[in-house]
């Protein structure tokens, strides 16, 4: 049995800024729309199965753009393709704190998912 839940909502339009074409608005907010469906990728029966991954799941995806997108949706969401210059990392860029802790997953053939690992996991003593 299945049960199947849709939710559906209009975009709706908004007032183009000055100088903003109707027509770049509208695309600024179908790209809008899309993204935020986009968000929801992963099935609700995998978020109650096992609680652990899920939170494990969102912490390492949260602020992230993990998207994959195909068929009517692929040039959607595209971005622009980056330079050599814009993968570099500046001298006035800070790196952020890293005490070298990792947390470990493996791959499970049997269930085709990443699981967690913790006995793999790196301290920063280790």
């Amino acid at each position: 049995d299945y049960d199947p839940n849709v939710d559906v909502r209009a975009v709706k339009p908004r007032k183009p800024k000055d100088g903003e074409s109707l027509a770049c608005a509208t695309a600024e907010l179908v790209r809008g729309a899309v993204a935020e469906t986009l968000k929801y990728s992963t099935k609700p029966a995998d978020m109650v199965a096992d609680p652990e991954w899920f939170l494990e799941l969102t912490r390492q995806t949260h602020k992230r753009r993990f998207v994959a997108t195909g068929g009517a949706l692929k040039d959607v969401l595209k971005l622009d393709q980056e330079t050599d210059a814009d993968m570099v990392i500046g001298d006035d860029i800070s790196e952020g704190d890293d005490d070298g802790s990792r947390i470990a997953f493996e791959w499970k053939t049997e269930v085709r998912k990443y699981r967690r690992s913790p006995t793999k996991d790196k301290t920063e003593s280790d």
